[in-house]
């Protein structure tokens, strides 16, 4: 007796396919989306975060030179002594004989920190922290080395009052404007610093785009403050001027640029040492190190393995 055989329903076969091609199509665009946001990655440029300018140490102990560097990706840090024409390091690997230098990288803070043990009287002067780009981007560390011996006993151990303000001399109209200044304190930091644009005291205003915010580093005697206007108009162009509580002063000159105007070459007139600083890393919870992938990354790598697969 035969067997009535079943019939397949031609409906399944059409919802498998539905069902396949929404499947490919959502996986053809998480790998684009994975994709773009590797080249984000790759593309977005390097950026100074705010760290001391002046440091100050005794003969003997170990002076530590900060420098830290956001978006770094495949670009090396370069320690140099101003006037002197051989680097120090490039990453963490020295180039000198002086077994003093050293280099300390502390990835989730973006450091790339020049360390002198032992410290003597010629290491004194003027550093370079440098990226290796084109652009020759760089920030200069003064240090400061004291004899032990004139050093009075029990004394705890002092800056020199110093105020800097770092950001950038052009800014195209509608940009964001981004200063910062760090105060150095004696003993112990400034209470306050006041900014000031053309003579005018500038406060925090959210409604008009302005934000002033600080922070404070107990172990380096410094207050940094930093001045930011969402959106630059021509009125905003003039001299910036950052005051501490201590009565230090210095000033900043900046010009906002109208996008319209014929300004050739505007580029070539910025000063790489006065670029735009973020914000301090310890304050922010989002901030990455560039040696610590986020999910994204991996959800890329494993969709490119299946598709190799």
């Amino acid at each position: 007796m035969l067997r009535k055989s079943k019939l397949k329903d031609p409906r399944s076969d059409v919802k498998g396919i539905y069902l396949m091609t929404v499947v490919e199509g959502l996986y053809v665009q998480l790998l684009l989306m994975c994709v773009i946001q590797m080249v984000d990655m790759t593309t977005l440029p390097p950026v100074f975060n705010p760290t001391p300018l002046n440091v100050t140490a005794y003969v003997g102990e170990t002076a530590t030179l900060p420098c830290s560097i956001s978006n770094l990706g495949s670009r090396e840090v370069i320690w140099k002594k101003v006037k002197e024409k051989h680097a120090l390091t490039v990453g963490e690997f020295v180039f000198v004989k002086d077994p003093s230098f050293s280099v300390k990288h502390i990835p989730y803070r973006d450091e790339w920190n020049l360390m002198i043990n032992n410290i003597q009287l010629k290491h004194a002067g003027k550093f370079e922290c440098q990226v290796s780009t084109k652009e020759n981007m760089h920030r200069f560390i003064t240090l400061t080395v004291s004899d032990k011996k004139k050093r009075i006993k029990n004394e705890p151990s002092k800056n020199y009052p110093e105020v800097h303000i770092s950001g950038p001399k052009f800014v195209e109209r509608g940009h964001p404007i981004r200063l910062t200044c760090n105060a150095t304190g004696s003993i112990r930091p400034p209470e306050l610093i006041d900014w000031f644009q053309e003579g005018r005291k500038i406060k925090s205003n959210s409604l008009g785009g302005i934000s002033i915010s600080k922070y404070m580093r107990q172990e380096t005697n410094t207050l940094y403050s930093e001045l930011v206007i969402r959106h630059s108009d021509q009125m905003d162009s003039g001299t910036y001027i950052c005051r501490s509580s201590e009565d230090k002063i210095t000033s900043h000159d900046l010009l906002v640029l109208n996008a319209q105007s014929p300004v050739g070459k505007r580029e070539s007139n910025i000063d790489p040492d006065n670029l735009p600083i973020n914000e301090d890393p310890s304050k922010t919870g989002n901030h990455q190190s560039r040696n610590r992938p986020s999910h994204g990354v991996f959800v890329c790598v494993l969709l490119i393995s299946i598709v190799l697969i």
